[in-house]
């Protein structure tokens, strides 16, 4: 079916120097915001930001899995400050080890991060008392306002925090480019800045200051010009109170609402803020968008990879201009404690003691799971278009769904400039079945001229998510209409390849303003309609222009996901890793496990690392050589030795008694063959926790009937043959717990269905 959308879009300018937010670098580099987007040396800017909790991880860890982030197209790292992680005792500030914050600035620095620092005072994070100490909550004094008492103890604390941080801002040459002041906090606009105020009086400068602006009634209040609102929305709401499925989620919807009132519902209060038309002043950017969600006890969703594809892709196509990730990286709470958000005090929710894995697409374990790869791709589009696309504006269109019950009416909205821009398709609802879309186009009004997207009706079938461009130009080239995805811009110095991805179950179409000069075998172009393209390495389609040969290269969705960029060299290098690659100034640490393959493009020969393989395309093929030698891995009951009386036997939610133990066997030599070990089990268990001696290092509340978790975390424990025992509790019929995955009451069991030992490959590119 045919529709119609009119994107000949305002072109008024931006609204520019009303906010009190700027920053310069000694280089000379300029930070700069107007009403619609950031601007980086005057340029339009659309970063990708994700949160990662360096205090919830190894800091021996922190450069791995930093470089993770990057290559996964994120160009700015977040993290919370918790009050409680680096002053337990009153007076006794601890910056050590996993708590060194200044040592994980300057890491974000090496590895070629833009840093935010949300410095509280109150975090929240599923943290103990939101992140307040102990011994601040036990002084019984007023809290998160402009408290005198309260007030000294933040000016102190800001003050440590600043001389961690000396010379690490952006006006230094460092890589902090903001800081978030407080957290969830809707109703005291003075206080948030006298927050900012306390901050730069400590020295703590940066170009922007943001806050949280959702609320529960309406957009939190905050000071006017002085800080950037930041927005968010989640797949689902383990946060709220009860235990029956949640109504369809507005964030599967193209919207202009940047508000969800339900994010931290259990924590804020109601009370009268400024509306959505209130927030034109200032562009729309997120900073807590899930692509996964931490599990409550009471709240168990299992977040899938569409799910968090779907979210970003419909704010994207809605106008946001910041996609910013909470969690993309998981990790886990110090040990020797309890700092896990619980009903013991006062919350309404428990989490797991240890686990903060959040589903998120780097998890606890370090491992990539598959909204890392789906998410990937928007991110490698940003890299090359996200300066066109900041600066178009979203239009929705007149037959919108009826309401959120609707799914057959369809879902989507273009960004435009007038001229050009993306037509943005969702038809995946989260634990819903939306419609196949049979035959659609759209029909888009423009300043000089009528497109049609794509170039003739296509079948778009449920569940799909996509972004499909209209008059996107290369030089002299120009894609008038399509019905496959763009993925990456490269620039080499014999020309220019576009990658680009058709995605399953849509028929991969191409309008261009001239025949390609050459075609892959049995594709057809008659006046610049391409079809009969097969996607795969070997789609390519050559134009000799002006400027230089330009290839568009059709993948496939799977490739695709596998879809990884170098561009820490001079010549920029693509390569196709299934298993997962970590981008390096020196080249790629390539994932996977004994026998990978990659494939690479331009081609290396010799590859360090890899055996060559043959061609596939434009592309080489390589694969790691090497032996699997023998590995005893093994998970068998135990005699329990856990006692109730451990601190973290009660959130285990059933007496000790009725809790087995299981000791894993592990090869003490593990280490001297792989870089880590993934174990999968299946399993029947309410609460899973792993201890090493009697202290707690792992633990899970189960959403499915899998547990997978990775064993370099406990490496000591292993080399040094230390025990690490399993103590599982069983489900009982009286637990009311919302769940997606079934689950049997009586004795728990769990067992081990796979080991999968993993490899590093280091291929140098210079």
């Amino acid at each position: 079916m045919k529709y119609a959308i009119d994107g000949r879009v305002s072109q008024t300018a931006p609204r520019f120097g009303h906010l009190n937010l700027s920053g310069q670098s000694p280089s000379g580099d300029r930070l700069q915001v107007n009403s619609r987007y950031l601007l980086f040396n005057q340029r339009p800017w659309l970063p990708v930001m994700g949160e990662f909790h360096f205090s919830r991880y190894d800091a021996d860890e922190w450069e791995t899995e930093l470089r993770k982030i990057k290559s996964c197209g994120v160009s700015i790292v977040a993290s919370y400050l918790f009050w409680n992680h680096h002053e337990a005792r009153e007076g006794e500030f601890n910056f050590e080890g996993r708590r060194n914050l200044r040592q994980f600035v300057e890491l974000c620095a090496k590895v070629g991060l833009w840093s935010v620092i949300r410095l509280g005072p109150w975090a929240h994070g599923e943290s103990r008392y939101g992140g307040f100490p102990d011994w601040l909550m036990e002084k019984n004094i007023p809290l998160r306002g402009d408290y005198p008492e309260y007030m000294s103890y933040v000016d102190r604390l800001y003050a440590t925090y600043a001389h961690e941080l000396k010379g690490l801002f952006f006006k230094d040459g460092g890589p902090i480019i903001a800081l978030q002041v407080e957290n969830e906090l809707t109703g005291d606009s003075d206080y948030l800045l006298k927050l900012k105020k306390m901050a730069l009086d400590h020295g703590m400068e940066a170009p922007f200051y943001t806050v949280t602006g959702w609320g529960a009634d309406g957009v939190a209040q905050f000071p006017e010009n002085e800080v950037l609102p930041l927005f968010g929305g989640y797949p689902e709401a383990p946060w709220e109170q009860h235990t029956h499925p949640l109504p369809p989620n507005p964030h599967f919807f193209f919207t202009p609402v940047r508000n969800d009132s339900s994010i931290g519902s259990d924590q804020i209060a109601g009370g009268s803020a400024p509306g959505n038309d209130e927030l034109e002043t200032y562009p729309f950017l997120t900073c807590e968008l899930g692509p996964g969600n931490q599990v409550t006890y009471h709240r168990r969703p299992i977040i899938q990879p569409m799910d968090a594809y779907a979210m970003s892709l419909c704010l994207l196509g809605s106008g946001s201009n910041l996609p910013g990730y909470y969690m993309f990286h998981g990790g886990y709470n110090p040990t020797n404690g309890l700092f896990q958000e619980s009903r013991d005090t006062g919350y309404p929710n428990d989490v797991p003691v240890s686990s903060y894995d959040f589903q998120a697409p780097v998890g606890e374990y370090g491992d990539l799971k598959p909204s890392y790869f789906d998410l990937k791709r928007l991110h490698h589009l940003l890299m090359s278009y996200g300066e066109n696309l900041a600066a178009m504006q979203p239009v929705f269109p007149g037959e919108k769904p009826k309401d959120l019950q609707d799914t057959t009416t369809p879902r989507y909205a273009i960004r435009s400039n007038g001229k050009s821009g993306f037509v943005f398709f969702n038809s995946y609802q989260r634990l819903a079945q939306l419609s196949d879309q049979p035959d659609f186009q759209l029909e888009i009004a423009l300043e000089e001229e009528t497109v049609c997207v794509p170039p003739r009706p296509v079948n778009l079938p449920a569940g799909v998510s996509l972004i499909f461009p209209f008059n996107l130009t290369e030089g002299e080239l120009c894609i008038k209409s399509a019905s496959v995805q763009p993925l990456y811009r490269m620039k080499r110095a014999e020309g220019v390849t576009l990658f680009m991805f058709a995605p399953d179950g849509v028929e991969p179409l191409l309008l261009m303003n001239r025949n390609p000069d050459r075609l892959p075998e049995g594709v057809q172009s008659d006046q610049g309609l391409i079809d009969g393209l097969m996607p795969g390495t070997d789609c390519c389609l050559e134009f000799n222009a002006e400027q230089g040969l330009v290839r568009i290269v059709i993948l496939t969705e799977d490739q695709s996901k596998a879809f990884f960029v170098n561009e820490e060299q001079k010549q920029t290098t693509v390569c196709i890793a299934p298993n997962g690659a970590i981008v390096t100034p020196a080249g790629f640490k390539m994932l996977g496990t004994p026998g990978a393959e990659w494939l690479l493009y331009p081609p290396l020969t010799p590859c360090a690392g890899g055996t060559y393989s043959g061609r596939s395309g434009i592309f080489s093929i390589y694969r790691e050589e090497r032996a699997n030698p023998p590995m005893t891995v093994g998970i068998s009951p135990a005699l329990a030795l856990i006692e109730s009386d451990n601190p973290y036997a009660k959130y285990l939610f059933a007496p000790v008694q009725d809790c087995p133990e299981y000791l894993l066997q592990v090869s003490s030599d593990l280490f001297d063959h792989f870089e880590d070990m993934r174990l999968d089990f299946e399993t029947n268990a309410n609460v899973i926790q792993i201890y090493c001696g009697d202290e707690l290092v792992a633990d899970s509340f189960q959403y499915e009937r899998r547990f997978t978790m990775g064993l370099k975390r406990f490496r000591s424990a292993i080399e040094s043959a230390t025990p690490l025992r399993f103590k599982c509790s069983p489900f009982t019929p009286e637990q009311d717990i919302y769940m997606e995955a079934p689950r049997e009451n009586g004795r728990p069991w769990i067992k081990l269905i796979r080991a999968t030992p993993l490899t590093i490959i280091n291929v140098p590119l210079n």
